[in-house]
């Protein structure tokens, strides 16, 4: 099945044939259209198109250029467009449809604050997009499409086979209740699919917490990805416990609750996994599995420990919480999200800051004692 794609542009096709092209795969169709000159017409056109569609991409600046078939520009920007669907879907004059923002970083930058950026379910920084990146974003967008598809299926008067559809096969597995019960409201009071979406994407999966993607993951197990040819045969083995709901396909995440659990009954019963160093942890998993291609991380060099736990949101690198300083960009989450953390590296050469949004206000007196020890180291 191809998933149908109509992307919104004020410019003109021939400029954007290549981000077309990189898109498009066999699962993914991408239509381009210019937008309407008429707020009026525009909207009845996607009304009527409805049907022929499974998402939209638009631009954030839909009135700079002029619509040659057409002759005028449009009044509107991709913004108010993505709010007024919105509208629309809850108004059930249209169905509900991802909404994936392709734009550029100064347009984003300048004109968006998190409520805007609500609106969309994927953002795409368009003058970022490298060619190697195109088979990730083609993963996203066939995954989003998909589970709105899939949600048009969903009982919501059932609740309980509405939560093993959004987060596939949890039996056994221990789940959040909290993050159960906010996602039963979410069904229970039948709002559009894209407000549950949202949720599940941003919330959820993105987010670490109930869920860990493979940094994450290898950082809990010690091992180097990059370095360790045996990676993959190691995470086959985790696979019982490997998310399978809405999603799964681009972002690969598994439940954090079953790590301990599978480290306790798989590897070792005497040892608790978060108490080893990365050394210690790949030793054990290369003697237990016959894995003799797993290379255990190395600390960053301000760090104290390998007792690797979370991921530094500056470098991507595997830290031990006690070298961590709490972000301001974790702050305000849902309780199942953990805390984000940044290295000491980070911290101080305020690498990537833009990812992690400064410190915590609770780490401003820590991190100056921090800073004044490596002052007087240097001198």
């Amino acid at each position: 099945m191809a998933y149908n794609f109509l992307y919104i542009d004020d410019e003109q096709q021939e400029k954007i044939d290549g981000t077309i092209s990189g898109l498009k795969c066999d699962e993914l169709n991408i239509t381009f259209s210019n937008p309407d000159p008429s707020w009026d017409e525009q909207i009845k056109i996607l009304i009527e198109g409805q049907n022929e569609i499974d998402g939209i991409i638009l631009d954030l600046r839909l009135q700079e250029e002029v619509n040659q078939a057409k002759g005028g520009k449009a009044n509107y920007r991709g913004s108010t467009l993505a709010q007024e669907l919105r509208t629309l879907s809850k108004e059930k004059l249209l169905k509900d449809l991802p909404i994936i923002l392709l734009s550029a970083t100064e347009q984003i930058d300048k004109s968006f604050d998190s409520t805007g950026i609500d609106l969309f379910d994927l953002r795409i920084v368009k003058d970022q997009v490298q060619e190697k990146d195109y088979p990730i974003f083609q993963r996203k967008l066939i995954a989003i499409a998909k589970a709105y598809i899939n949600a048009k299926d969903l009982d919501t008067d059932n609740v309980p086979e509405n939560l093993k559809s959004m987060l596939g096969n949890t039996k056994d597995l221990q789940i959040d209740f909290r993050l159960l019960d906010v996602l039963s409201q979410l069904i229970i009071a039948k709002h559009p699919f894209h407000q549950t979406s949202k949720f599940i994407l941003k919330e959820i999966v993105c987010k670490p917490g109930v869920l860990i993607n493979e940094r994450y993951l290898a950082a809990r197990l010690g091992v180097n990805i990059a370095d360790s040819p045996d990676w993959e045969k190691l995470i086959n083995l985790l696979d019982y416990f490997r998310y399978n709901g809405f999603f799964h396909d681009a972002w690969k995440r598994w439940w954090a609750s079953e790590l301990p659990v599978w480290w306790k009954k798989n590897v070792s019963k005497e040892t608790d996994l978060q108490s080893l160093n990365a050394k210690q942890r790949v030793d054990i998993l290369k003697e237990i599995f016959q894995l003799a291609n797993l290379v255990p991380d190395i600390k960053l060099p301000k760090c104290s420990s390998s007792n690797f736990w979370v991921v530094c949101q500056g470098t991507s690198k595997p830290i031990a919480i006690i070298d961590g300083f709490r972000t301001a960009g974790g702050l305000h989450s849902y309780p199942w999200v953990e805390q984000h953390y940044v290295s000491i590296d980070a911290a101080l050469e305020r690498t990537n800051i833009l990812a992690w949004k400064g410190l915590s206000p609770l780490e401003k007196e820590r991190l100056e004692q921090v800073q004044k020890f490596y002052t007087r180291e240097r001198k």
